[in-house]
């Protein structure tokens, strides 16, 4: 937790700093803010597209640092993009004789689609996995993987409500982003220590509420639902390791063991997460945000940096 505030600290004070010369700005590092998106932001283009997030998350088993570099390109209303998240994670202090590792995750590939409008805006976006993570220590699925989601949003005023529904056959950092997106599609992500196989649907609402300037505040909801065999892995227990459970319910299996056959039933989750945005700049995304799972009796806490690289490299070439 000490580590996850201190980061969240330092992100605080980049963020403003950026916000105080961009104060009229409401721009999301991966997508703009409906309210204030220009005309050549929503015009249909093709564009090369470059990202990187920086995530730093705390659960009660530990610490997890995940930095996700993105290569895309943007044409008309469809963009495809890859990328191949960095993981870090620190020795687990519920299992015994852990230690940190880290290493590359699942590499992806996705393709979405986007209808935008001053008022309203829909992004459906099909997501493929390579299993180039190690699955033995946590960093990825060990198989092929697969997500569907579906997000839309609407613009009332400074409110935004939003809707989201998936399908897929695997649950993790990296595609648990539709249930908690951002109003205009953006790719606030919701951390997890583990990552789950088996067929599911996500189903996600909430709202985003545009308090001032470029500070927004995100309240949302989720629920996950399988069915079929589901197998559990988890980011802090390596095979040749056994964990101790701490929390109170006995369906967090991925602090006991590496892999856990479950049913449909044990891996169900649902909970709720709320975020303070900073869009500092066109290209500059804070995000610090606290996530619970009523199901898991679960906190994970995280702080985001996110930014758009084209977008910093012309707003460097425009400065005299």
């Amino acid at each position: 937790m000490k580590t996850v505030l201190q980061t969240a600290a330092v992100l605080a004070w980049l963020g403003l700093s950026a916000g105080h010369a961009a104060a009229q700005s409401t721009f999301k590092a991966e997508q703009p803010a409906p309210a204030q998106a220009s005309a050549s932001d929503r015009t249909p283009s093709r564009a090369f597209a470059a990202s990187v997030k920086f995530e730093v998350s705390h659960t009660a088993q530990g610490p997890f640092v995940q930095f996700v570099p993105r290569l895309g390109y943007d044409f008309s209303n469809w963009s495809v993009d890859v990328a191949l998240p960095i993981e870090f994670v620190s020795a687990s202090s519920t299992t015994t004789g852990a230690t940190s590792h880290r290493g590359i995750g699942d590499g992806s590939l996705s393709l979405s689609y986007s209808l935008e409008s001053d008022r309203i805006n829909f992004v459906s976006t099909g997501l493929v996995a390579a299993p180039t993570g190690d699955y033995t220590v946590g960093l990825g699925a060990g198989q092929v993987t697969w997500n569907w989601t579906n997000h839309v949003d609407r613009l009332f005023n400074w409110v935004a409500p939003f809707v989201d529904v998936g399908v897929g056959n695997s649950l993790s950092a990296g595609n648990a982003t539709a249930t908690l997106a951002a109003a205009g599609g953006g790719t606030r992500s919701r951390a997890l220590p583990y990552t789950t196989v088996g067929k599911l649907v996500q189903i996600g609402a909430g709202v985003d509420l545009y308090v001032w300037g470029p500070l927004s505040w995100n309240l949302s909801g989720y629920d996950t639902i399988p069915w079929g065999e589901q197998n559990i892995i988890s980011l802090f227990v390596a095979q040749t390791k056994t964990g101790q459970p701490v929390g109170a319910k006995k369906l967090r299996a991925f602090e006991a063991a590496a892999q856990t056959q479950v049913t449909a039933s044990e891996a169900a989750d649902h909970g709720f997460s709320s975020s303070i945005d900073i869009s500092a700049t066109r290209y500059l995304f804070l995000s610090i945000a606290f996530s619970r799972s009523v199901q898991l009796n679960l906190n994970v806490y995280s702080a985001t940096l996110g930014v758009n690289l084209v977008r910093m490299y012309r707003a460097a070439r425009q400065r005299p």
